[in-house]
């Protein structure tokens, strides 16, 4: 997709987990992970977090931009080598919840010019 193209991305899917007590202050927080994808390829165009921690932000858009959501497992699976902390565990749970969001009929896009749709992708 075009940068400067006014349009943006053909659909945002959110991903949320509770934060472990303390990362996000005194109390249990979400971590929601934002992936906007395209309709032309279904690839993940960006990445954004709730979390304001730069290394963790560009460690999550190096592993998922690029990916169809049929292939964010695979990124997740990586993720366990790179990411160590408090953070691995509800990271993989909001990247689970963003897929099923993002596989459910009701707002699935079609997926490419062949008509298949994001429904068939595999939840996991």
């Amino acid at each position: 997709m075009d940068v400067d193209s006014p349009v943006g991305p053909s659909m945002v899917v959110l991903g949320s987990a509770r934060l472990p007590k303390g990362i996000g202050g005194n109390e249990a927080s979400a971590l929601m992970i934002e992936l906007s994808i395209d309709s032309e390829d279904g690839r993940i165009e960006e990445v954004a977090t709730t979390l304001l921690l730069p290394g963790y932000t560009a460690l999550l858009r190096s592993l998922l931009i690029g990916r169809r959501l049929d292939e964010v497992e695979g990124a997740a699976q990586q993720l366990g080598a790179r990411l160590r902390g408090a953070l691995l565990r509800p990271t993989v749970a909001a990247l689970a919840n963003a897929v099923s969001h993002g596989t459910h009929r009701e707002g699935a896009l079609a997926a490419g010019r062949d008509g298949a749709s994001w429904a068939e992708i595999p939840r996991w």
